[in-house]
């Protein structure tokens, strides 16, 4: 944090700050005020972009996790929120699957030893 409080720029400050270079004499100052403001247009653009494409992914995660959920049976214990990176989604993919395939060789192994 900054030691003088007056130096901290906020949305108001900066909009002032703008402002007041727009209405300087100076040319230079002027296009140092459209500059920046373009660049607040275009962080609040990226911002909203992010946004959406977090929101997407979350939605597209949700939809694997619940259709991974699907063929496990109810009495098992498994976590019905889905994990937080896709790192971890991976290695919870990857350690079902492997307990899936092993619980269907047990159960072909058990209809062997029957017949």
């Amino acid at each position: 944090m900054e030691k003088d409080p007056t130096l901290v720029d906020s949305p108001i400050s900066m909009a002032v700050d703008v402002q007041l270079l727009k209405q300087s004499g100076d040319p230079y100052s002027k296009v140092v005020a459209e500059l920046r403001g373009d660049l607040q247009t275009i962080s609040a653009t990226v911002h909203e972009i992010y946004g959406k494409m977090v929101a997407e992914e979350q939605a597209r995660m949700r939809a694997q996790w619940e259709q991974l959920l699907a063929p496990f049976q109810p009495t098992e214990e498994l976590p019905f929120e889905p994990p937080a990176t896709a790192r971890e989604f991976s290695d919870i993919v990857k350690e079902w699957t492997q307990r899936r395939t092993r619980q269907q060789s047990a159960r072909k192994k058990r209809r062997k030893k029957k017949s």
